[in-house]
């Protein structure tokens, strides 16, 4: 369906680890000059579980994450995922609930815009 012409539209927030997290992402796809466009949005309502994999690590294990620069925090969310066909004047959209799991590796990343 697309060229590689993927956009992202984001709202960033802080959660209960202190990483910055996408609280909503939308996600784009369309061809160039196509008229044909999906959207995908993801809208986290509950943080269900998070594992400070970085903060719970023995010395050891900590010392390996560093050497990688890293920080790793596994999460997992009760979210909403909407996913919208959009052909011309035709659309069509579907929604519902969804378990949402990120494996964060703890550091900002520029290219994730967090």
């Amino acid at each position: 369906m697309t060229d590689g012409n993927v956009e992202l539209d984001s709202r960033v927030e802080t959660n209960s680890t202190g990483k910055s997290f996408h609280k909503v992402s939308r996600y784009i796809f369309q061809n160039n000059g196509d008229s044909k466009k999906v959207e995908f949005t993801i809208k986290w309502k509950q943080e269900i579980e998070t594992r400070n994999i970085y903060k719970n690590a023995n010395a050891a294990m900590k010392a390996a994450f560093i050497a990688l620069n890293i920080q790793p925090v596994y999460m997992r969310y009760y979210a909403t995922g909407t996913l919208k066909i959009i052909d011309g004047d035709q659309v069509e959209e579907t929604s519902g609930d969804m378990i949402y799991e990120y494996n964060y590796m703890g550091k900002p990343d520029p290219l994730a815009k967090i």
